[in-house]
């Protein structure tokens, strides 16, 4: 015989045995039984126990005071807290019959609870693994003895991990029934899909229904059907299909149209972005945008619901929702990149597109671009100190709305760095690049040097002492560029209070150039980060930006905060311009826990002061938050008032269904409202 047919003779007698062997274990199962009192009647086969007993068969674990149990058919009839686990869920009853063999079995005085559920009634059914009927019972998710809600139904039927089935349901909130519905069926399964769902109505566009479908193509790819219909605009349809294979590819493109049936006017929104990796140094990339008008995604745009709460978190709620944006430019591009590890180079394409009087207009259009920059690398070292080489290359074919026409422009730049220590505190690092500048007859070069000496007397202090010079070698007759020499002395000093707090403080002087013998502004910055948790003060920044030469503040901002674990926190910010009318904005914060975890009141406050007008005695906004937690749900109310603008939300949703939320939302001002459900 050959060597071949006594290796499958071999393979198959090797399966048979495995096959055997499985068959056997499975006819054989072991069953482990414990308990304080045993007794077994060899003619019957059954075992009578009493006390503590636990039985163990397969993944099934039973716990009960009294049981009597055949070995043959394998059937139990216990008693006494009777506790039955399975991979379905718990079974919680007083008396059961169960066949261990085919899973079925019946419960009085029964409870069955498989996570987020909880179920219960005088009479469980359990039909194998495929079905289990609850006669007389409910089904909730509120763990308490008598939960806050339930729902109440002759016969529930449960198909572990598919469904929950139930007909003549009764809804109770607490023991008051409040709403009868004919059937009601709860899926078990992960939901795949999302769907958003908004009812209202407003001045410009009636009542309205807005809806937004979202499901998983594939593994890698999702798509969004947006339908919306409003009485006075008419039906509004999109689509959007997202992809993202890691490493390879990523993008999306969405579409929007709509016929405005009050107007008889078309408007639309498009857009399309790609990246995609063609091998591990050429990457590309595009991204386009198209739209009929500048206030299109102002009053088209999909508004999402208020963002999920965090409130052990002390920081502020996130209330609010993504306003959509009066849009007045568009920006397009086509770009392809290859990256190596001495050099980048890209070429594309680009557009931008301005709103002008009533359509887009292009204001610049780059067509081509092409850039090529060398990073950083050794030329030489002199006595083992390394000077380094970058360049760079830019050329490109543009038109602008003020020149009217394309030009060609080019520009070019070579420099050498290094760094020398001078001793253990101080570092000397000079830099200095040529760059030459070439666009339609025109051309000059141009030079440029900085040199930074880095002071390190001790570790709680850092200097910088910077020469900046810039100044031009050639230059063509004729040509518009005036390029303005450049020769600054400017320093920069940081101060370590300690591990987690720094102030930084800089300015510099100009001896030529249009602001010769003038001052930069002095900027001085505080950082403090708390990093113990028992300390109040959780958080300071600090930024003045002062004008040496006009003597006045150009801006001012800052943030603090302070907080106590668990009990109140306040945060307090505040930006001042110089050219915004000297306005000084300040928002404040202020959140109270009245009962840990349970109830947090918080308010906000926005004040705009003016030093040239006596005007404080109103905010310009105002809002007031309550959050409550009601053990199985949560809810809060908020209140938004802002200069021509006032919003009141009130949401309510299931904490075990945390991407489903439901509210209502009215805009008091625009005269809207609209009931929300959220299943992101």
């Amino acid at each position: 015989m050959k060597r071949k047919e006594y290796i499958a003779i071999f393979l198959m007698a090797i399966f048979i045995f495995i096959a055997v062997i499985n068959g056997y274990s499975e006819e054989n199962e072991a069953i482990h039984f414990r308990a304080d009192y045993v007794e077994y009647d060899e003619d019957s086969k059954d075992i009578y126990a009493k006390g503590n007993i636990t039985i163990n068969y397969g993944d099934v674990q039973l716990n009960c005071n009294e049981a009597a149990f055949n070995t043959e058919e394998k059937k139990i009839q216990a008693k006494g807290k009777v506790i039955l686990k399975d991979i379905q869920g718990t079974f919680f009853g007083e008396t059961m019959e169960y066949n261990l063999e085919t899973k079925e079995g019946k419960i009085d005085n029964a409870k069955f609870s498989t996570h987020p559920w909880y179920c219960g009634g005088p009479k469980i059914e359990k039909k194998g693994p495929e079905k289990i009927i609850i006669y007389g019972g409910f089904f909730t998710t509120c763990d308490l003895d008598s939960p806050h809600y339930s729902l109440h139904s002759k016969k529930i039927v449960i198909y572990p991990e598919r469904k929950i089935v139930a007909y003549n349901v009764l809804f109770y909130v607490g023991k008051v029934p409040i709403l009868y519905l004919p059937f009601y069926i709860q899926s078990l399964k992960k939901r795949k899909y999302k769907l958003d769902m908004r009812v209202g109505s407003n001045t410009e566009q009636g009542t309205f229904v807005k809806t937004k479908f979202g499901y998983p193509l594939s593994l890698y790819t999702y798509g969004k059907v947006y339908l919306d219909w409003m009485s006075e605009k008419g039906v509004g349809v999109g689509l959007e299909f997202d992809y993202d294979v890691p490493e390879v590819t990523k993008g999306s493109f969405y579409v929007y149209h709509i016929k405005e049936k009050d107007i008889e006017t078309e408007r639309w929104n498009s857009r399309f972005s790609h990246w995609h990796r063609i091998n591990q140094s050429l990457t590309g990339t595009a991204d386009l945008n198209f739209m009929s008008d500048r206030l299109f995604n102002d009053e088209y745009k999909f508004i999402d619901s208020p963002s999920e709460i965090t409130p052990d978190e002390g920081d502020l709620f996130n209330y609010g929702y993504n306003e959509a944006r009066v849009n007045e430019e568009l920006k397009s591009h086509v770009s392809l990149t290859l990256n190596r590890d001495v050099y980048q180079a890209t070429i594309a394409m680009k557009r931008k597109d301005h709103w002008e009087d009533d359509s887009f207009e292009k204001e610049y259009v780059y067509s081509p671009e092409f850039s090529l920059s060398g990073f950083p690398r050794k030329l030489i070292s002199i006595k083992n100190i390394p000077l380094y080489w970058r360049g760079s290359l830019n050329a490109q074919n543009y038109y602008t709305s003020e020149i009217g026409h394309y030009l060609f422009s080019a520009d070019a730049k070579l420099g050498l760095t290094s760094g020398f220590p001078l001793n253990r505190y101080m570092r000397l690092t000079p830099e200095v690049d040529f760059h030459q500048f070439l666009e339609d007859e025109c051309h000059h070069n141009q030079y440029d040097t900085r040199t930074n000496l880095r002071i390190h007397p001790v570790w709680w202090l850092d200097m910088d002492v910077i020469y900046d010079l810039e100044d031009t070698l050639y230059k063509k007759d004729g040509c518009a560029q005036n390029i303005e020499p450049l020769d600054k002395l400017s320093n920069r000093n940081l101060f370590r209070f300690n591990s987690y707090t720094n102030f930084i403080i800089s300015t510099g002087y100009n001896f030529r150039g249009i602001l010769e013998g003038k001052m930069d502004n002095l900027i001085a910055e505080l950082q403090f980060i708390s990093p113990q948790k028992e300390s109040y003060l959780k958080k300071v920044y600090f930024k003045d930006i002062y004008d040496i030469n006009e003597g006045e503040n150009h801006s001012l901002q800052g943030e603090f905060l302070w907080e106590k674990n668990e009990r109140w926190y306040v945060k307090e910010r505040f930006n001042y311009l110089s050219y915004n009318l000297n306005m000084i904005d300040v928002n404040t914060g202020i959140g109270f826990w009245l009962i840990p975890k349970k109830l947090k009141l918080e308010g906000n406050l926005r004040y705009d002061f003016c030093f040239s007008e006596i005007n404080t005695s109103k905010p310009t906004e105002k809002e007031i938050i309550i959050w409550k937690d009601l053990h199985c749900w949560e809810a809060w109310v908020s209140w938004k008032k802002r200069a021509y603008d006032e919003e009141i939300w009130l949401m309510l949703n299931l904490k075990v269904f945390p991407n489903r939320k439901l509210g209502v939302h009215h805009n008091v001002e625009q005269n809207e409202w609209d009931f929300r459900t959220k299943s992101y």
